[in-house]
């Protein structure tokens, strides 16, 4: 089993700005919260991840009785998905596991980027959709709903980490 990373980004692309109404939008609640992680599983799930329910779990289950549904916090959160993910690689389990890159030189499609603030917080996460001309990555994400962006400035706080994908 490999990371399909061009599954993953064209997933990302097509929901980027429309998301997809099999997953319920997780809104902002006031200056916390949002949909990025859960964007970003839905871009692992693409590129072949398996949902995985044991003792570090990473899932999300539509309820029949919709909009409600029932999601692991390493599938919702961003500080919580980027530790599922390097906690992850280190074990032997099933779903997707993250590696540290060493800079933004070293990201391929499909890889992710986390911010984290001054108070040593993941805040937000996005993937790695394109580049540009001149070779730096464009990403994608929700909360802040952008497709093939730059890096916005206003994200830049403490620490910036370059994940790389595998299954």
């Amino acid at each position: 089993m490999y990371y399909n990373n061009i599954a993953a980004i064209s997933y990302a692309c097509t929901h980027a700005l429309a998301p997809n109404n099999k997953y319920v939008y997780m809104k902002p609640f006031g200056k916390i919260g949002g949909d990025c992680a859960s964007f970003l599983s839905q871009c692992l799930i693409a590129g072949g991840a398996k949902m995985k329910y044991d003792n570090l779990p990473w899932f999300y289950e539509p309820v029949s009785y919709s909009p409600y549904y029932k999601c692991s916090l390493n599938w919702s959160v961003a500080s919580s998905l980027y530790s599922f993910l390097i906690s992850n690689a280190s074990k032997k389990n099933l779903g997707p596991k993250g590696r540290l890159l060493n800079g933004i030189e070293e990201l391929t499609l499909g890889d992710l980027i986390f911010f984290e603030n001054s108070n040593k917080k993941v805040f937000h996460g996005s993937i790695v959709t394109s580049f540009d001309k001149d070779g730096t990555p464009l990403i994608s994400q929700h909360t802040y709903d952008e497709l093939n962006s730059h890096i916005k400035s206003q994200y830049f706080k403490d620490t910036i980490y370059y994940v790389r994908i595998f299954i």
